[in-house]
């Protein structure tokens, strides 16, 4: 039997198709990372009849969100209960507290708000400052388009949140439809509005 251990390898561009077991010994945060990780013991091979991923992480904040890697059905931008549909001859086996935590969070009908603030909380206290959208997209746990897909804009998370002053809300109401269009709106465009 041959293992590797890895941090920060093999993450993507590396194909193994023997490899039948996935061991996470750490946290992934991104949902891309960790869709590129498992996808390395998804690989077809002639003497490979299953592939067995254990995450040993308690990562639960995460846990709708690595959840809503087996959904197939499109959500809209509307956060929903997920119900995973994996293929014939696949199962997920999970431990009876995250199971628990699944229901709570869809008890509390706004998963993935809660865990965008409580991650924007966190890059808040480590900068000590309130983030910018780039120290958000550059040092920020939760991938920085997520808030836009929930929020429709980083300001409109940031109104949501109680982090705007009084004078900022007055901006943001006024021009909400300009700061939306803008974060949405490819940087060279952006750059042409300024120029012409």
């Amino acid at each position: 039997m041959d293992i590797i251990f890895t941090v920060d390898l093999f993450n993507e561009g590396v194909d193994i198709p023997a490899v039948d077991t996935l061991l996470f010994v750490r946290p992934i945060e991104a949902l891309t990372v960790f869709t590129q990780q498992i996808g390395r013991g998804l690989r077809l091979h002639p003497h490979k009849e299953k592939c067995v991923i254990i995450d040993l992480i308690g990562n639960y904040r995460n846990a709708d969100i690595k959840l809503s890697l087996f959904d197939t059905q499109p959500n809209e931008g509307k956060p929903r209960n997920i119900q995973p549909t994996l293929p014939a001859f696949c199962e997920i086996d999970l431990d009876v507290n995250v199971i628990d935590l699944l229901k709570e969070m869809i008890r509390k009908r706004q998963p993935r708000r809660e865990k965008l603030f409580q991650d924007y909380m966190d890059l808040k206290r480590d900068i000590g400052k309130r983030p910018t959208y780039l120290e958000l997209h550059l040092k920020g746990a939760a991938d920085s388009p997520h808030y836009r897909q929930e929020f429709n804009s980083y300001f409109g998370f940031l109104k949501w949140a109680e982090e705007l002053t009084e004078r900022e809300i007055e901006i943001f109401d006024r021009y909400e439809n300009w700061f939306v269009e803008v974060e949405k709106t490819g940087r060279l465009k952006v750059i042409k509005w300024l120029f012409y």
